[in-house]
């Protein structure tokens, strides 16, 4: 049976990326073709309606209750986490069909070493085994912050939001209760789905690049070896490196929507979050607080590092037909390395097209960060003096 073919109503797919996979299914958006079944698409109708439903009642609480600075704050907070996990989420189902060419890309290239943790190849593994982990992680911080709000609170709910059919109700309660708990576990799948998703991208796109690098660096023409071998060769490496250009030209394709959201809500969120632990408020918006810098700051760091690592190793293939062994070689394989090296610029992921994905972006978001944070410490102090 081919590897393609539908397996218990499901693609098999590439089982390199089945976590991933399991991710994307289970936050309905599946990376695979799924056979038709109701229950499943009921179940993933259900799941996105809660998830955006969570946001409005979040959003119509804060409008109610604008008088109570407390209540905003608390409820902002994990509101701009469920915007930015909402936007990914939303955007890779937008272009999902481009995640698929992706993986079809990747059935193309050669593997090695996959299996080894150690090496880069063997984390397209180790990050999918992270990413089911800090899943579970998320879910278990979600449920144990719920049990600590009951305990100091008084509240039933994970976060203050607006509660239809009035207050006094009980259906009501329990009603926003079902719908939240549905939401945290498609915030914690989406988010670790989406993070994992775009790694294992990249490092195999790394992959591809270091191994342009070193059929470069390797290429130099033997001992009676004919002159049409070492062309071959080169046409050889030429064609790959045109593969991996195709296949980082979708990747910016896909992501450049997925990305620019966090970038816009890391920011405000962290500035919030960071806000609540300074100013020491109740146990459980400490701890809450807590989570939400942890998540937002591993989404930074991932974006940035990973897309940063991408352009390091897009910049190296120039470097490596550089320093191959082309003087003295032919003036057609001359000419074929200039042209290589001419194509072979850096190549940057955007957010949204507007600026790079790097670390030095980090460096300004975190900057704005702090810039943000001390304009709330200032408007607050500001604001308990006039009253």
């Amino acid at each position: 049976m081919a590897d393609n073919t539908a397996i218990n109503g499901k693609d098999k797919g590439d089982d390199r990326f089945r976590i991933i996979q399991w991710l994307f299914m289970w936050v309905a958006c599946p990376l695979v073709p799924v056979k038709g079944s109701r229950l499943y698409d009921m179940y993933c109708v259900l799941l996105v309606a809660c998830s955006y439903l969570t946001q409005v009642f979040v959003v119509m609480g804060i409008l109610k209750n604008l008088h109570d600075v407390s209540y905003i704050m608390e409820a902002v907070r994990p509101l701009l986490s469920m915007c930015s996990v909402i936007w990914m989420h939303f955007f890779i189902s937008f272009k999902k069909q481009g995640v698929r060419e992706l993986l079809s890309i990747l059935k193309n290239f050669t593997w090695s070493d996959v299996a080894d943790t150690n090496t880069k190849a063997g984390w397209i593994s180790r990050i999918q085994i992270i990413a089911y982990r800090a899943n579970i992680t998320l879910i278990v911080s979600h449920v144990s912050y719920w049990i600590l709000r009951i305990l100091t609170n008084n509240s039933t709910l994970f976060f203050n939001t607006w509660i239809p059919f009035g207050q006094k109700s009980n259906l009501s309660y329990v009603f926003i209760l079902i719908i939240q708990l549905v939401t945290n576990w498609f915030c914690s799948l989406a988010f670790c789905g989406t993070l994992s998703l775009y790694s294992v991208m990249v490092i195999a796109c790394c992959i591809q690049l270091e191994k342009i690098q070193t059929a470069l660096l390797d290429m130099k023409q033997r001992e009676e070896e004919p002159e049409s071998v070492m062309k071959d060769r080169l046409a050889q490496c030429v064609r790959h490196h045109q593969k991996v250009l195709r296949f980082m030209s979708v990747l910016e394709d896909t992501f450049y929507l997925v990305i620019l959201g966090p970038f816009i809500f890391v920011a405000v969120g962290l500035c919030f979050a960071a806000f609540t632990v300074m100013t020491m408020g109740k146990y459980s918006e400490v701890y809450q607080a807590l989570l939400i810098i942890l998540v937002l700051l591993a989404e930074l760091q991932i974006f940035c590092w990973f897309g940063n690592e991408l352009t390091e190793q897009s910049g190296l293939v120039r470097e490596a037909a550089w320093k191959s062994d082309w003087a003295g070689s032919p003036v057609s394989h001359q000419r074929s390395i200039n042209v290589l090296m001419t194509v072979s610029e850096e190549f940057t992921l955007t957010a949204g097209k507007i600026f790079p994905v790097s670390r030095r972006t980090m460096l300004k978001v975190l900057n704005e960060t702090y810039s943000y944070f001390l304009f709330l410490l200032s408007f607050v102090k500001k604001s308990s003096e006039d009253m």
